[in-house]
């Protein structure tokens, strides 16, 4: 079996499926995001597990019907309409960053646990959960901490300057003093993670413009805005 697949279903329901408890997650995370802001995601129909001899998870959602940022061949594209996709993704994230924050000193899930131990920022090779935190101070600890395991697991050899690297980001997330608020990201925002449905003009059928809809919000959580950026150039 595939670890995770989506299917149509019924033209109208995307179906994914998965063997992996971090579909849970993403279902948590949109059913927050439903509850309380305005971004635009699939609408949640179902979530639930099936155990035969291995269990699976199902999220059910609507189907958008479109193309990913990725699949758009993004040249043949007017420069306006390239501007209009562009503004309306910026204006996505705007929406995620205004929900209000519960508790200043928290970072971690919208449900209040920690990520899995195979979160891309604070991967620690174990099954312990990667936080919650109380402090920006741990959260940069923990970071630097699987900067380091992540840096030997790569290397039979480690390096002074892998130690030199090591010391300075620390020092360099330590210092940042107007990014460390807690703030929801999605952390996983590559370009086939956001889908441009297309608006189509009724009299002529051409396409007038795209609706913005992001999806796989399987790790999203409060964290440094500067996060967000992080998880970008790592894509």
């Amino acid at each position: 079996h595939k670890e995770q697949s989506v299917l149509r279903v019924s033209g109208v329901y995307a179906v994914k499926i998965s063997a992996r408890e971090i579909l849970a997650h993403e279902a948590q995370n949109m059913l927050f995001l439903a509850e309380n802001s305005e971004v635009r995601i699939p609408k949640v129909f179902a979530f639930f597990s099936h155990t035969n001899t291995r269990k699976f998870y199902y999220l059910v959602t609507e189907y958008i019907e479109g193309q990913t940022v990725d699949e758009i061949t993004w040249n043949t594209l007017s420069k306006e309409m390239q501007s209009s996709i562009g503004k309306k993704i910026s204006k996505e994230l705007s929406k995620l960053r205004a929900i209000p924050h519960p508790n200043p000193g928290y970072y971690g899930r919208v449900n209040g646990t920690g990520w899995p131990g195979n979160f891309p920022l604070l991967t620690s090779m174990s099954p312990k959960p990667c936080g919650p935190y109380t402090s920006y101070g741990d959260l940069v600890g923990a970071m630097c901490t699987a900067a380091g395991i992540r840096a030997a697991a790569c290397s039979t050899r480690f390096s002074d300057d892998a130690k030199l690297s090591l010391a300075c980001l620390r020092k360099s997330l330590q210092v940042i003093l107007e990014d460390q608020k807690p703030t929801l990201t999605h952390q996983d925002l590559k370009l086939d993670n956001i889908i441009c449905k297309p608006m189509l003009d009724s009299g002529t059928g051409r396409v007038f413009d795209y609706e913005v809809v992001i999806i796989d919000w399987e790790w999203l959580g409060w964290l440094p805005p500067w996060c967000e950026w992080a998880s970008l150039i790592t894509r």
